[in-house]
């Protein structure tokens, strides 16, 4: 996955230095403006800019899916010994991990039987909102039985592992 990332900032680099290369040249002598110079650089900037910054953003929930591990054994391992889910993620520190991994969205366990209707037939699901703007609602879910629909949850569905990001 790193040398992925060394290929698209390559490639990064090398347009934004041809791009600057364009902006910058000087006009022939019969052109005095350079807006369609600048507006080319703003716009392959910019596109440029929330492609890779997507691309990084995915990988990032990649990296939370393998953090997030624990969390599910422990989820499961609650349920094996118990019967069933617990209510709140805190219950499961310290008798089923140590504490809560690091560098995971704020995720929260649902076991309520009228919500868990949206996630088949599971007695559990685990879920973080993770909105990028104001107006976005998209969630990175975990279900046990890893079934997941083409589409919904309010968006389309992008797998992360054993997850699915919802692209609302």
């Amino acid at each position: 996955m790193v040398a992925v990332f060394v290929v698209l900032l390559w490639g990064a680099v090398t347009l934004l230095s041809w791009l600057f290369r364009l902006v910058l040249r000087r006009p022939p002598a019969n052109q005095s403006s350079r807006f369609p110079q600048i507006a080319i650089g703003i716009i392959g900037g910019v596109s440029l800019g929330g492609w890779i910054g997507g691309e990084l953003r995915m990988y990032g929930f990649e990296l939370a899916a393998e953090r997030a591990q624990p969390v599910v054994a422990a989820v499961e391992k609650y349920v094996e010994v118990n019967g069933q889910p617990p209510k709140e993620l805190t219950e499961l520190v310290p008798d089923y991990l140590s504490h809560m991994p690091q560098k995971l969205p704020p995720l929260e366990i649902v076991t309520d039987e009228g919500k868990l209707a949206e996630y088949g037939d599971n007695s559990w699901a685990l879920t973080a909102l993770v909105s990028r703007a104001m107006m976005n609602w998209d969630r990175f879910i975990y279900v046990p039985d890893g079934k997941y629909p083409g589409n919904g949850f309010g968006g389309t569905l992008e797998r992360v592992g054993g997850w699915v990001y919802v692209h609302e």
